[in-house]
């Protein structure tokens, strides 16, 4: 199977990796926006799991939990319409 050439592709907009941390051309604030962007994703995930087993158990603290899932989404979206611009 032929291997593939990131450098030799036509549709290639630069010659830069997005991915590369030690890439010059990105922005501390790429960096800061991935990580938030991988933390909010994390807290969301961890709290729709307890959200889901604590409003078996106690219905107070299963409403606690799923007002952080919603600020949690919120949170997400707003952080992915910032990019955007």
């Amino acid at each position: 199977m032929k291997e593939f050439d990131m450098a030799a592709d036509p549709y290639r907009l630069t010659d830069s990796d997005p991915q590369d941390p030690q890439d010059p051309s990105r922005t501390p604030q790429d960096t800061q926006n991935h990580r938030t962007r991988l933390v909010l994703w994390v807290v969301l995930v961890v709290s729709a799991g307890l959200n889901a087993a604590l409003s078996t158990v106690n219905v107070w603290a299963g409403s606690a939990v799923g007002v952080i899932v919603l600020g949690t989404a919120v949170a997400l979206v707003v952080n992915y319409r910032k990019g955007k611009r």
